[in-house]
């Protein structure tokens, strides 16, 4: 009885050895294989459908990465900040690769509707800053090159790695911003200066723009306010006007914002610029002064994922 025991555990052992084994030479082999898949996709030509032209234009991965980038910045960054811009966008693509195709009707893997990323090309943006467009796209795909196939992973997927261009004390959550929540987009303080920006709206002009009358502008603005404080819509009574037609009517930089009536008119006071969800290009910026590198930027803006690519355990 004993023997057939000490048979029965030997057998056992062997097995879990067996198994040990054939995960351990598996294991390597899975992963390599779906890096591999990220390399490839990262490097194939994609199509981009133009709504305004009907269009569709090809171009490499990476330039799409490019363009993506350039409609996020205006000015130089450090460097660790635009190679943390260049995994995140490059990320973002990836996620976002053929979303469009059943809500546009386009067999393009991206479109230029509010869906995918602003893309602006290279032309229109040295055309826009000149001789400081070239240095800053230069910058930017020196950046590119040297994180190249980097992205970040959240669980077995790409990670939707949202930037925008300041925040005011924290970022803002994804639910809040979108409706949809994401666990590698929620708050984080953001070690920037606070951005602050006033935009003075004389009274004619304010009812103008709002298509109110006199008469209807009879009490002061109010706002509501999501649970993260951003503004959620306007109200002027009878009116309810949504914060994204507010903020593109007045151009106010972010739905952080106040409204301040003064004599004569109205001061939006607005608070960070952009969405504010993701990482913070001026926070980025901060934290690269200070020495921070790409990768612990990322990693702090978003929470949970992990940086895949050549160069992940330099």
């Amino acid at each position: 009885m004993l023997r057939v025991i000490i048979l029965k555990n030997i057998r056992i052992g062997i097995l879990f050895l067996l198994l040990f084994i054939l995960l351990a030479t598996a294991l390597p082999i899975i992963g390599a294989k779906l890096y591999a898949s990220f390399y490839n996709e990262a490097s194939d030509n994609i199509s981009m459908y133009l709504h305004s032209s009907g269009e569709t234009i090809t171009m490499t991965q990476n330039e799409y990465i490019v363009g993506i980038s350039l409609a996020q910045i205006d000015k130089i960054y450090p460097e660790e900040a635009l190679k943390a811009l260049a995994v995140a966008m490059r990320s973002a693509s990836l996620y976002l690769k053929g979303c469009c195709r059943e809500l546009c009707y386009t067999d393009a893997d991206y479109c230029d509707c509010e869906n995918n990323m602003p893309f602006v090309s290279r032309e229109e943006f040295t055309k826009k800053f000149g001789a400081d467009g070239n240095e800053i796209v230069s910058s930017l795909v020196s950046a590119i090159q040297t994180t190249s196939n980097e992205f970040l992973q959240y669980k077995n997927s790409y990670a939707l790695a949202l930037v925008h261009k300041s925040s005011y004390i924290t970022t803002e959550s994804s639910f809040e911003a979108f409706g949809r929540e994401y666990p590698y987009l929620e708050p984080v303080i953001t070690p920037e200066k606070n951005e602050i920006n006033e935009i003075l709206v004389i009274e004619s002009e304010f009812m103008r723009k709002l298509n109110i009358s006199a008469f209807e502008l009879n009490a002061s603005p109010t706002v509501k306010l999501n649970r993260t404080g951003r503004v959620e819509s306007v109200n002027i009574f009878p009116k309810n006007i949504p914060v994204s037609e507010f903020v593109e009517i007045f151009e106010v930089r972010s739905t952080n914002f106040e409204i301040e009536e003064v004599l004569g008119g109205y001061i939006i006071r607005s608070y960070g610029s952009g969405h504010g969800v993701g990482m913070s290009l001026a926070g980025a910026e901060k934290m690269s002064e200070d020495g921070l590198s790409y990768k612990e930027i990322l990693l702090y803006y978003f929470r949970g994922c992990k940086l895949i690519g050549q160069n992940e355990t330099d």
